[in-house]
C-alpha cells in the first residue's frame, strides 16, 4: 500500500467517526414520529402542514435540542443557537 494511503484512510474513517458522533439530529422518520406526537398534543388549530415540516426539520438538524416556541400559534421550532 501507498505510504500516503494508510495515513489518507485514517483521517477517512476519523472524520466519519467524528460526524457521526457530532451529528446528533434524528433521522427523517424519528422526527416525523416525534413531530406527530407534538401535533396530536398540541391540536391541529396550532400546528398545521407548515408547522409539521418546520418541526421535523428542526428535529432533524438539532435533535433533543429543539426548541417549540409555547407562545406562538402556529407553534414555530428552532434550534439553540
Amino acid at each position: 500500500m501507498i505510504p500516503y494511503a494508510k495515513a489518507f484512510l485514517a483521517l477517512v474513517v476519523t472524520a466519519a467517526a467524528a460526524v457521526a458522533f457530532v451529528g446528533c439530529g434524528f433521522s427523517e422518520q424519528d422526527a416525523t414520529d416525534r413531530c406527530k406526537q407534538e401535533q396530536t398534543a398540541r391540536g391541529a388549530s396550532c400546528f398545521n402542514e407548515t408547522t409539521l415540516k418546520e418541526c421535523i426539520t428542526a428535529y432533524e438538524d438539532c435533535g433533543e435540542s429543539a426548541i417549540p416556541s409555547d407562545a406562538s400559534c402556529p407553534q414555530k421550532f428552532s434550534c439553540p443557537q
